[in-house]
């Protein structure tokens, strides 16, 4: 049995943010098994980890937009949350940062540039039943992990990432997601 398939069956989590993480690597130890036990389709599987990784990086910036709003007890910040709750996560994420911490997220660099094709690879899968970018599961994962903890130490630069503990097993490959995403791009258009 693989490390996300025993994990996700012993172990009580903490939140919506482990139990996602501990899925998403269950769904991942599926997709590499090679002993036939799993009559899954494979293809099905990769775009779920996709749609995943981007709900996980989406509960790490709400948990922690929460967390901080009760850090920072400040009655102006929780009046503004107020009317980004109803707004998307693909705007959000551009605004809250710059308005609650005075820095925005640098999209040119990764993680987040990996957050955009994410986000804009989910979209696709969503909205319009795409599956062009398949192929990219795990750098979406992993991306998706690397974006968690870049968000955290963005309101929390003092802490460590409240799940590292979470994280120790798995093994976060170099190759981001907008590598994988571009790397495919390339490859479908020859």
């Amino acid at each position: 049995m693989g490390f996300g398939i025993q994990i996700i069956r012993t172990t009580i989590h903490e939140d919506s943010w482990t139990e996602t993480l501990d899925l998403l690597n269950c769904f991942l130890d599926i997709i590499h098994d090679t002993s036939g036990r799993y009559d899954l389709p494979d293809e099905s599987l990769r775009r779920m980890v996709i749609i995943m990784s981007h709900y996980l990086v989406e509960i790490m910036f709400w948990d922690t937009i929460n967390k901080y709003l009760v850090f920072k007890n400040d009655p102006i910040l929780k009046e503004s949350y107020k009317k980004f709750k109803q707004s998307s996560f693909s705007k959000v994420i551009k605004i809250i940062p710059q308005e609650y911490t005075g820095v925005p997220f640098d999209f040119s660099v990764e993680p987040f540039q990996s957050l955009k094709i994410l986000i804009k690879n989910r979209n696709l899968l969503i909205h319009n039943n795409s599956t062009e970018m398949i192929g990219t599961a795990e750098a979406a994962f992993h991306s998706a992990i690397k974006c968690s903890q870049k968000i955290w130490k963005h309101f929390f630069p003092n802490d460590s990432f409240r799940y590292e503990e979470w994280i120790k097993g798995i093994d976060l490959k170099s190759t981001t997601f907008q590598q994988s995403y571009n790397k495919l791009r390339t490859h479908n258009e020859k």
